[in-house]
This record gives C-alpha cells, sequence and structure tokens, in this order.
C-alpha cells in the first residue's frame, strides 16, 4: 500500500502542474490571437482612410493592374 501513496503524492502535483501550465498556454495564445486581430483591424483602417484620401486627392481614377 504505501508505493501506491507514494506514487500518488508524485504523480498528483506532476498533473496538476501539467494542467496548469496547459491553461496558461491556450490562455497566452487566446491573448495573442486578440491582440493580432486588434491590430490587423487597426491597420485595415489606416489602409482604407488612406486609399480614401488618396481618391479624394487625385484628379482622375487610376487603374490599377495586378
Amino acid at each position: 500500500m504505501r508505493p501506491l501513496a507514494a506514487g500518488f503524492w508524485i504523480l498528483a502535483p506532476a498533473g496538476a502542474a501539467v494542467g496548469l501550465m496547459l491553461a496558461f498556454r491556450r490562455q497566452r495564445d487566446v491573448e495573442l490571437a486578440t491582440a493580432l486581430r486588434q491590430l490587423d483591424a487597426a491597420e485595415r483602417q489606416i489602409t482604407e482612410l488612406y486609399n480614401a484620401a488618396a481618391e479624394q486627392q487625385s484628379p482622375k481614377k487610376i487603374e490599377r493592374t495586378i
């Protein structure tokens, strides 16, 4: 019975540590994804404002070829 109890006292904290590590990584990934989405939205808005200003300033429409 003693080896089983010793194994429990060793494996239970290790399992808890792994669980905490996974929860930390998941939270970090969610926060990073949110920050990247906000940055992308800000860059998209800047691009749209720049394009609108450029269209107002240009005397004629320029055809874009891609």
